[in-house]
C-alpha cells in the first residue's frame, strides 16, 4: 500500500512513497482544507468558499471537481467522493497536526508523574513544527481561523514544557530560551512568570525582580491593564524569598540562590550596620495607608508624621525626626539593592524611589518615577 505523509505545521508538504508531490495552487488549498478536516466530509459548497470567496465563477463547481482530481492523483484512493463533497482518509502516523496532538496529550499525561518522560515528548511534539500552519496556502475566513486555532496551541505547547524544565531544575538553561520567548510573544504573561522563577532560581533575584517592573510599565503603556493574579503574586513572593519557590527537583533553589539566601542569613545574624528599618504603622486615614521607618542620622526633628508619609527616626533614641510624603494611597512597598520603593494609587500611575546617598551613612534621597 502506498504511504502518504502529509505535513501542514508550517508551509503545506506532501510526501507519497518518500517522494515529494507537486500540486497546483488551487488544488494546494483544496487539499489544504480537507487536512484541517481529515476524515471528514467537506462540501463543495464550502470548498468553493475557501478558494474563491464572494469572487467564485459560473463554473465553481465544476472547477472543485477538477482540483479535486488532481489531488486524487498525487494522493491516490485516500481522497474519496462523499455527498456533499469529499472526505480525506488520513491515518494517525501520516499527517503532523494528528502526531502533534497526540504527543501533546501522552505528554500532559505524563508530566506530573514522570516529568523527565514528559519533556522528551514535548520535545518530539514540538519538533514537529516549521513555521505557521499552512504559511504558503491563502485561506478565505474559515479555514484561516482553523489554522490560527491550531497555531495557537504551539505557545500553550512550549509554555508546558517550560513548566516540566523548571520542575526537573533546568532553570539557568532555560533562561536564554524563556528570554527570547518574551521577546516574541511580549503580551502572554505565562513565559514572563516562568522567565521571572528560572532568573530567581538561578540566583538573579534582582533581575526577576526587574522583569517584572519592565512587563508592569509594558502592559500599562500597550494594554491599560496591571499585570495579572499570578505574576503581582510572584513579585511578592520572589521579595519574601519564599520558600514555595524553591526548585522542586531538590527542594532547594540553585545554588546561587542557595548562596544569597546564607549570605542574607548571615548578614542579619552579625547585626551588620543597620541603614533601613520597615515598619508597618496604622495611619487613621479614610484610605487606611500605612507609614513606613527608616532611618535618616543627618535629619533635624519635627516629632510629627502626617499621613501618607515615611517617618524618619533616630535610631539611638527612637524619636521620630522627620517626615517625607509619599502621595496618596501608597501600596506595594519594596526593599532591594539598596534602595526603598513603593507605589501609589494605580489611578496616579506612579513609584517612588528612597536611595542611599552613600554606602557609609544613613541618609536617603528621594527619586519619583
Amino acid at each position: 500500500m502506498t504511504r502518504v505523509e502529509y505535513r501542514i505545521l508550517g508551509p503545506l508538504e506532501v510526501f507519497r512513497s518518500g517522494e515529494a508531490v507537486v500540486l497546483g495552487p488551487k488544488a494546494r488549498g483544496l487539499l489544504a482544507v480537507m487536512l484541517l478536516h481529515p476524515n471528514e466530509v467537506v462540501s463543495m459548497d464550502r470548498l468553493a468558499d475557501e478558494l474563491w470567496g464572494e469572487r467564485q465563477p459560473a463554473s465553481a463547481a465544476k472547477l472543485v471537481q477538477l482540483y479535486a482530481s488532481q489531488v486524487r492523483k498525487a494522493v491516490g484512493d485516500a481522497l474519496v467522493t462523499r455527498s456533499p463533497g469529499y472526505l480525506l482518509k488520513v491515518e494517525t502516523d501520516e499527517l503532523d497536526a494528528t502526531r502533534f496532538r497526540l504527543l501533546l496529550s501522552q505528554a500532559r499525561a505524563a508530566a506530573e508523574q514522570a516529568p523527565a518522560e514528559a519533556r522528551e515528548l514535548y520535545s518530539a511534539a514540538l519538533d514537529l513544527w516549521r513555521g505557521r500552519v499552512l504559511a504558503d496556502v491563502a485561506f478565505e475566513s474559515f479555514a484561516a481561523n482553523e489554522a490560527e486555532a491550531l497555531d495557537t496551541m504551539r505557545p500553550a505547547a512550549l509554555e508546558e514544557r517550560f513548566d516540566v524544565e523548571l520542575a526537573l531544575g533546568r532553570s539557568r538553561e532555560l533562561v536564554p530560551e524563556l528570554e527570547e520567548l518574551v521577546a516574541a510573544q511580549p503580551l502572554r504573561e505565562r513565559p514572563r512568570a516562568q522567565l521571572m522563577l528560572a532568573l530567581y532560581r538561578s540566583g538573579r533575584r534582582a533581575d526577576a525582580l526587574a522583569l517584572y517592573r519592565e512587563t508592569r510599565r509594558f502592559m500599562i503603556d500597550e494594554l491599560g491593564l496591571e499585570p495579572g493574579e499570578e505574576l503581582r503574586e510572584l513579585e511578592r513572593a520572589i521579595l519574601q524569598n519564599d520558600s514555595a519557590l524553591a526548585d522542586s527537583s531538590n527542594g532547594h533553589p540553585d545554588e546561587a540562590t542557595r548562596d544569597e539566601h546564607s549570605i542574607a542569613a548571615t548578614a542579619r545574624k552579625r547585626r551588620l550596620r543597620p541603614q533601613l528599618v520597615l515598619a508597618g504603622l496604622a495611619v487613621a486615614v479614610a484610605a487606611a495607608a500605612s507609614a513606613v521607618l527608616f532611618i535618616d542620622r543627618g535629619s533635624s526633628g519635627t516629632g510629627t508624621v502626617g499621613p501618607n508619609s515615611l517617618a524618619v527616626i533616630d535610631p539611638g533614641s527612637g524619636r521620630v525626626v522627620g517626615s517625607v510624603p509619599v502621595g496618596a494611597r501608597p501600596s506595594a512597598l519594596a526593599y532591594a539593592s539598596g534602595s526603598l520603593w513603593w507605589q501609589i494609587s494605580t489611578m496616579e500611575r506612579s513609584r517612588t524611589s528612597i536611595q542611599p546617598r552613600s554606602a557609609c551613612c544613613g541618609r536617603f534621597r528621594l527619586d519619583r518615577h
